[in-house]
């Protein structure tokens, strides 16, 4: 059962420790030249007004603590766990179907590529959770990761202001002519709940459901760039508080889990967090075709040398191969 909750500005008053240490996975790919991906980037970040906090009686003398196990990494994953950070290297490709499912119309022009997310451009984040006062609502390049390595971003992305796509938030979360729409809700995610971004970086902004699927049940699928643990469900017994719809577990386990409807797992931060890894690679190919006139994607097909071919519903291919 998922459950859906506005995002108010209230946490838990406690420290978090996460993880100890483990190490998984395998295959990591080499580093390569990086560039900011520009698909849902932007700049504006805000709290929702006077960001005073306050906790849930529930959980108010809870000794909060995170998962009390290392994520395991899936695919191309490698995750470290150390006594100050996990680390999450990986190639950014996961190996469950991609791209299908996109709706007429909703695809972007770009096509998948492996990134260079090792070494100094992979994912970091801490054991040791800092709870701020002010959570960052932003439209960001990286807001977490999953356990194959693969981004996750909050769950809007820059719109332009009138448009019918844009959600109702507070102004000051954008600069004036602009505004923060729902990429899932007009049908830009494929059916495992991602799609590729202007940097060519595949990443979710739903729950990723292909991914889950290949999972232990109960696995930790992922981190916030916060440290936050991310579930499939909420843990047994958890009890859901206002602030970033977080959930605690009676352990006083702080994490976030999926939801059915917006922000779909969180659209803030609960605690403080470095920027995530830059993605490689802006190529733009429609074969000159408007994007906006394709039907949905009813197949995608890989081949040796970096070639992908794209089918949409109204019969017509597309075939790319990356540079």
């Amino acid at each position: 059962m998922r459950h859906h909750r506005s995002s108010a500005l209230i946490v838990v008053l406690c420290a978090i420790v996460v993880a100890t240490a483990c190490s998984s996975g395998s295959n990591q790919s080499a580093d390569a030249p990086v560039q900011p991906s520009t698909d849902d980037a932007a700049a504006a970040s805000a709290s929702d007004g006077d960001g005073s906090i306050a906790a849930e009686s529930a959980t108010t003398d809870a000794a909060a603590t995170g998962a009390d196990t290392c994520m395991t990494g899936v695919d191309s994953a490698l995750v470290t766990c150390g006594d100050d950070s996990i680390v999450i290297e990986s190639t950014g490709l996961p190996s469950h179907e991609l791209m299908v499912g996109i709706a007429a119309g909703a695809w972007n022009g770009q096509w998948p590529a492996e990134q260079g997310y090792t070494g100094a451009n992979a994912f970091v984040v801490p054991t040791a959770i800092e709870l701020t006062d002010d959570p960052a609502y932003s439209v960001m390049n990286v807001a977490g990761v999953t356990a194959n390595g693969v981004p996750f971003f909050f769950p809007h992305a820059p719109g332009r202001a009138g448009s019918d796509t844009c959600i109702e938030l507070p102004d000051s979360w954008v600069a004036e002519g602009e505004c923060l729409r729902d990429p899932v809700a007009v049908g830009e995610m494929d059916d495992c709940g991602g799609h590729t971004g202007r940097g060519d970086d595949y990443h979710y902004h739903a729950e990723p459901t292909c991914l889950i699927d290949q999972m232990e049940p109960g696995a930790i699928v992922g981190y916030m760039l916060d440290g936050v643990p991310i579930y499939a469900e909420p843990l047994a017994g958890s009890v859901e508080y206002d602030g970033c719809s977080g959930w605690v577990s009676p352990a006083g386990v702080i994490h976030h889990a999926f939801q059915d409807s917006y922000p779909y797992l969180t659209d803030c931060m609960l605690g403080t967090f470095a920027e995530g890894p830059r993605t490689q690679g802006a190529e733009v190919d429609a074969g000159g075709l408007d994007t906006r006139q394709l039907g949905a994607i009813t197949a995608y097909d890989e081949a040796d040398g970096g070639c992908h071919t794209m089918t949409f519903a109204d019969g017509t291919e597309l075939s790319h191969c990356h540079s």
